[in-house]
């Protein structure tokens, strides 16, 4: 779950809004970057076809991640991300 969706929701101990920095039930899953794409550069391309792909997959956001045993490079794409779960929501 999200930090905005925990914070909208009511601690059933607090019998208040969750407070997700300062609980003791709080587990956060992911503090930055989540890959939420990613596509490999396709192999029935032309050179020239290939960098007008990459170029518009750049600007819509996608790093070069490399190669992952093969011959084409992977692009991924990420978001600035913030979740976690509530321990007690859990059981």
């Amino acid at each position: 779950m999200l930090f905005e969706e925990a914070t909208k929701k009511i601690c059933p101990y607090l019998n208040k809004n969750c407070i997700t920095e300062e609980c003791m039930f709080w587990e956060t899953t992911i503090d930055g970057e989540k890959q939420v794409d990613i596509k490999q550069e396709p192999y029935d391309m032309t050179p020239g076809d290939a960098r007008h792909w990459i170029a518009s997959l750049k600007k819509d956001g996608y790093r070069n991640i490399g190669r992952k045993n093969g011959f084409r490079d992977y692009y991924a794409k990420y978001e600035t991300c913030k979740e976690g779960t509530c321990k007690i929501r859990e059981k």
